[in-house]
């Protein structure tokens, strides 16, 4: 994982991935190898492992699918940002990582205050 070299790639169910050789002047698309959420006492974590061929940014999406404002810590291998998702929101960011490595990008933020795994969390999808 991590060492397929320049090819495009896609990731689906069951954590498999699919490659494919770059057509002449194609260049390879990020590519999301996790999404996984994890509970840390009382903050969750979204764990992401995404490789990138080159040195811009990775694009996420970030929905607040409560009915209450989300504060979040995004945290990668060159930076963070901690902001603040009113509900019901939807925002890209534009997130740095380094080129040509898997890197651990991390979004802490607080349970529900019910607990509830499936309300009040963020959801993250890697969008072009």
């Amino acid at each position: 994982m991590g060492c397929e070299g320049r090819v495009m790639g896609r990731t689906g169910l069951f954590d498999l991935a699919a490659y494919r050789t770059l057509r002449a002047g194609e260049r390879p698309q990020p590519l999301l190898y996790r999404n996984r959420l994890i509970e840390t006492g009382e903050t969750l974590r979204r764990e992401l492992l995404v490789r990138t061929w080159s040195d811009a940014p990775v694009r996420l999406e970030l929905v607040n699918v409560s009915d209450a404002a989300v504060r979040f810590v995004l945290r990668t291998p060159t930076g963070g940002v901690t902001d603040v998702m009113l509900p019901g929101t939807r925002r890209v960011l534009e997130v740095p990582v380094p080129a040509d490595i898997l890197s651990l990008v991390t979004i802490d933020f607080t349970k529900p205050a019910h607990g509830a795994m499936n309300q009040g969390i963020l959801m993250v999808r890697l969008v072009p």
